[in-house]
């Protein structure tokens, strides 16, 4: 892929591959064997792939959309207008740390151009994007202050690359990186900041469906118990989940995935998120790697052989993780097949002996129904102290001014 030449001269990575960046005499002289190394090249990057899987299997939290089987074939359907900065912190020979970003042109307010730095499998401006959730920095365990404070100096040195803002997003809000990432760059003298974007809802499950049940609320656990009830007699004794084993079931569940969860957002008036064609190459790439490591869980519900629902699942660190669904419309109004589901689903979980049920980012009502638990899902953004962010922030001082002031004129005319 071809590179910015400009970003490319800021960063002296002319040959797109992967860049030694020597550290300063102190930082040497602390930690002789450390190493850090911008890989800018996608073919160097799917090299380090073995590496950046046992990676992140040594760390704390070894979450599937931030490994290369996930974020691989993101770059090569998303990453058009990105240039690749990934940041490899290296203690000798062993691989302790990795930063999976990548740099862009963001334009705010007013058509002010900002350079970013975000994570890989970021689509917070795709109209057709993954949706991935839990990125982050990855640390081996023990070595998390560590890379956060290598990462926080690397990132301020230039060591990535010219820079005016970096979003840093989908992140696990109860993980030690992004506390010790904002204390770091704070230490930089970067201006930091944290908010939560949204959060993920999830269950941990106990060892039995009857103790899920019991764990309900009385309105939910009845609202489970009826849409259960409607179900079998609706259905009757022929119905069935069933699981994509082989490369030919994936393919016969991909296609019946795409239908109902077309089928459902048509009969609202859009188009589902299989209607992209990015979207759609994506997942086709993807759910055959997730199929061969043993990750992918896709399932459909017959009823008298015919589908009426879907789930695509990702299987990891003994947790089932929701990503994708599909339901028939045209079955009778009360009964309620997404529900159905969902909860045939966690069943099946808890008789596997998964520990979580993990809904991931977003705050839908089945989503609620149907878990007790969430976690925060974060963004940190850091900004250098520049002409271009001051500029930025006044512009959103303006714009907040304004919003202030046509509320009050709303008001005053309502009164």
């Amino acid at each position: 892929m071809a590179q910015d030449p400009q970003t490319a001269g800021e960063t002296g990575a002319v040959n797109g591959l992967i860049q030694a960046v020597p550290r300063s005499d102190v930082d040497v002289a602390a930690r002789p064997s450390s190493r850090f190394q911008l890989v800018t090249d996608i073919g160097a990057l799917t090299s380090l792939a073995p590496a950046w899987q046992e990676l992140l299997a040594r760390s704390a939290h070894p979450e599937p959309m931030a490994g290369p089987t996930w974020l691989i074939p993101w770059w090569r359907m998303y990453g058009a207008a990105k240039q690749l900065r990934v940041g490899l912190f290296w203690m000798g020979d062993r691989l302790v740390g990795m930063a999976p970003l990548c740099a862009r042109r963001k334009t705010c307010r007013l058509g002010i151009p900002f350079r970013r730095l975000e994570f890989l499998g970021s689509d917070v401006d795709e109209h057709d994007g993954v949706c991935s959730e839990y990125l982050g920095v990855i640390a081996e365990k023990g070595f998390e202050a560590e890379v956060a404070r290598t990462l926080a100096a690397d990132l301020h040195s230039g060591a990535f690359g010219a820079w005016d803002e970096v979003v840093l997003s989908a992140m696990d809000g109860t993980a030690a990186m992004p506390e010790l990432l904002l204390r770091e760059f704070e230490a930089q003298g970067l201006r930091a900041e944290r908010k939560q974007s949204t959060s993920a809802t999830f269950v941990t499950l106990p060892g039995a469906w009857d103790e899920y049940l019991r764990s309900l609320g009385k309105k939910k656990r009845q609202g489970l118990t009826y849409a259960l009830r409607d179900f079998q007699s609706w259905a009757g004794p022929d119905w069935q989940l069933v699981h994509a084993r082989t490369p030919e079931q994936l393919e016969q569940g991909r296609q019946i995935l795409k239908k109902l969860h077309n089928d459902r957002w048509q009969a609202d008036g859009k188009s589902g998120a299989f209607a992209s064609p990015r979207f759609d190459a994506f997942h086709e790439a993807v759910m055959p790697a997730l199929l061969a490591e043993g990750r992918l869980d896709l399932i459909w519900l017959c009823v008298r052989g015919t589908p009426v629902a879907a789930h695509y699942h990702i299987a990891a660190n003994g947790k089932t993780y929701f990503y994708q669904s599909g339901r028939e419309c045209d079955v009778p109004a009360k009964l309620r097949l997404g529900i159905v589901m969902a909860a045939l689903a966690i069943k099946e979980a808890i008789a596997a002996g998964i520990s979580e049920f993990d809904f991931l980012g977003g705050e839908d009502a089945y989503k609620r129904q149907l878990a007790r638990e969430s976690r925060p899902i974060v963004q940190i953004r850091v900004a250098r102290k520049c002409a271009v962010e001051k500029l930025r922030r006044f512009t959103e001082w303006g714009a907040g001014l304004l919003r202030n002031v046509r509320r009050r004129l709303q008001a005053r005319a309502r009164a």
